[in-house]
């Protein structure tokens, strides 16, 4: 069963129940799903000059959300980040924020989410550049998911970080004992870790208490 069947078998009983809160990004990967490939995106004409044959045939959408056109492209770039690979081992982990703030971000994600970001990132280089633990630059890939499996709006960012990282001296440095240091306890999924306390705390002062303020700050007007 393709996407683009389920959403049209349940469209408008969605958009009677979600239509006030749906967003127009969201809107837009809907309808650009409903119509790929089909002659409402447009058609082609494809003319064979040998024996005349002529056939129109219906244009891709080309949304990055449709898993129909877009699967060749997220092959090429999977191939493309393995070329980059460093000679190190790779972590993931996942920053999430408690349940109490989801309205807060749903609301504001054009400012919270690049907050969500920068702060993940900032907790992991902060914690890499510690001579204890690494005592390098790291680089790393951020990953935004809104939702979780159940689709109930959960926004959390997965981060994939090398247990490697360039010295001061430019020498690309890696550590055994890297991942002990950055990793908590782990998630429902085997591949994926909670942060340390350690790195918790710092994502902590530098995510959640500024969004705790933010939240308890009245309104004026």
């Amino acid at each position: 069963m393709e996407l683009a069947s389920i959403i049209n078998q349940y469209y408008d009983s969605f958009m009677a129940k979600h239509s006030d809160t749906l967003l127009p990004g969201h809107l837009k990967a809907l309808n650009a799903i409903r119509r790929c490939r089909t002659p409402d995106s447009g058609e082609c004409l494809s003319l064979c000059y040998q024996c005349g044959l002529s056939q129109w045939n219906p244009m891709s959408c080309g949304h990055r959300s449709c898993p129909k056109c877009q699967n060749h492209e997220t092959s090429r770039w999977i191939d493309r980040q393995q070329d980059k690979l460093l000679p190190s081992p790779y972590f993931m982990v996942t920053f999430t924020l408690p349940y109490s703030f989801r309205p807060l971000v749903f609301y504001h994600q054009k400012e919270i989410y690049p907050f969500l970001f920068s702060c993940a990132a900032s907790t992991l280089s902060d914690f890499a550049l510690n001579p204890k633990n690494l005592g390098a630059k790291v680089g790393m890939s951020i990953v935004l998911h809104t939702h979780n499996r159940k689709l109930d709006y959960h926004p959390h960012v997965h981060v994939l970080i090398p247990g490697g990282g360039v010295e001061e001296s430019h020498l690309y440095e890696t550590s055994h004992f890297f991942k002990g240091l950055l990793y908590g306890r782990r998630t429902s999924s085997p591949s994926s870790y909670l942060p340390s306390l350690a790195n918790l705390l710092i994502f902590s002062q530098k995510y959640i208490f500024p969004l705790y303020s933010h939240r308890a700050r009245p309104t004026t007007g």
